[in-house]
């Protein structure tokens, strides 16, 4: 008499195991694409936090007067202060930022015309 491959199994079922063939319980469950524990997908909170934080107001003394300014302005400020003062990598960054800002400047010119 020929064995039987597992518990309740008989041979010959269809139930095959092999490669690209995984068992059952290791099959993915019906309309689940892929493992169901995975990382949380953070990026949404991310942009949440970076659009909160760029709208908030932060105090600056500008030519000894105190003002309240956005905090990208604030950031500006500073990096064109760092650029300003002979900082290498300061005025590589502020010059590439400036040279994208022109450049997508003139992309939306020439659509316009």
């Amino acid at each position: 008499m020929a064995k039987s491959k597992g518990p309740g199994r008989p041979r010959g079922s269809g139930d095959r195991v092999g490669r690209g063939k995984p068992r059952k319980p290791a099959q993915f469950k019906e309309s689940q694409s892929g493992k169901g524990r995975r990382r949380p997908n953070r990026n949404k909170k991310l942009r949440a936090l970076i659009a909160k934080l760029t709208a908030s107001q932060v105090t600056a003394t500008i030519d000894g007067k105190q003002g309240e300014i956005s905090r990208v302005q604030a950031a500006i400020m500073q990096l064109a202060g760092k650029a300003a003062s002979g900082d290498p990598k300061a005025i590589i960054r502020f010059l590439n930022w400036i040279d994208a800002i022109e450049a997508r400047a003139r992309r939306r010119k020439s659509r316009r015309n």
